[in-house]
């Protein structure tokens, strides 16, 4: 692929991290979007690679995320959407045939690789912090497979929204390609958003999220993590959890 749809692989990968956040950030006040990061560098093996970061402060520990349901619903759709925003670049805009797991998987090729391992890591804490879900399948089957393919299935009917991403994302992959190459194709290379620029992004993703659907989509996806992790919890730990 050339450089410029490198980087709009990326935005719409980080996109998704970011569309998402940005509406946690509502819900949960004391956490921000700081920045959004596209990188380039030169591997050792001469290959090139563009990746990208969603900086979400304060940092928060994995073994934390459990102990708050609305919290973890958040989080577990961000890290899912990243790859299924890449999915839709790929099958609807590119017309190139990509599945959710040649992203968001353990493939050294995928680029959710990351993702998938704080996901998992998440999973992992939730079973440390309830010892009585641990190892039941209903559990299992849905917050590593259903609750993944919930979101894929909301996100992938969202047709407009996704135009209208396309239009946001399309101008500011053309600035970031400008940049780099009248740098020379620095490696490495950062083009940060940070700021008024961030914040002017911010606004113009929360105005297309709320007109066309996803914010609405996210808190439904949020209240469907809730009810299930509560119903698991006190079905086998015979206990009423706590209200959210």
């Amino acid at each position: 692929m050339s450089s410029i749809n490198d980087t709009k692989r990326i935005l719409w990968h980080e996109m998704g991290h970011f569309c998402v956040d940005i509406q946690k950030s509502i819900h949960h006040k004391d956490y921000y979007v700081n920045e959004l990061s596209i990188k380039y560098k030169t591997r050792n093996d001469d290959n090139i690679e563009w990746y990208g970061l969603v900086q979400m402060l304060p940092t928060i520990k994995w073994v934390e995320i459990p102990k708050d349901s609305s919290f973890m619903a958040y989080s577990l759709i961000s890290l899912t959407s990243a790859c299924i925003f890449e999915t839709i670049y790929f099958n609807n805009i590119l017309n190139e045939s990509k599945k959710l797991d040649d992203c968001f998987g353990l493939k050294n090729q995928c680029l959710g690789k990351g993702d998938w391992n704080s996901y998992h890591n998440i999973l992992s804490e939730m079973r440390k912090l309830h010892e009585y879900i641990r190892g039941k399948k209903d559990v299992n089957q849905f917050m590593e497979i259903d609750y993944v393919e919930i979101i894929k299935e909301k996100i992938d009917k969202m047709v407009e929204f996704q135009q209208a991403l396309v239009e946001i994302i399309n101008p500011l992959a053309e600035k970031i390609e400008k940049d780099f190459l009248s740098k020379d194709s620095p490696s490495p290379y950062c083009y940060k958003i940070s700021g008024e620029a961030l914040n002017s992004l911010r606004e113009e993703v929360f105005k297309v999220s709320n007109e066309y659907g996803f914010s609405t989509v996210v808190s439904e996806l949020r209240i469907i993590l809730i009810d299930n992790y509560n119903s698991f919890i006190k079905k086998y730990a015979q206990i009423e959890p706590d209200k959210i």
